[in-house]
């Protein structure tokens, strides 16, 4: 791929030299939805083990 194909966006956009508290909430949120996206991943991973264990022949 090349380099000149990808889309680059700023996480913060810097219009005075200081982020202003728009910029901010928007990483956070980002952050948070990583978050709860990996946590929800992780539950339905454990899920998914417990029952193919309790599947298994003992």
């Amino acid at each position: 791929m090349n380099a000149g194909t990808l889309k680059y966006r700023p996480l913060l956009r810097y219009k005075s030299g200081t982020p202003n508290v728009y910029d901010w909430m928007v990483g956070a949120v980002a952050g948070l939805e990583k978050v709860a996206s990996l946590n929800s991943l992780s539950v339905k991973t454990s899920l998914e083990e417990q029952r193919i264990l309790d599947l298994a022949p003992v």
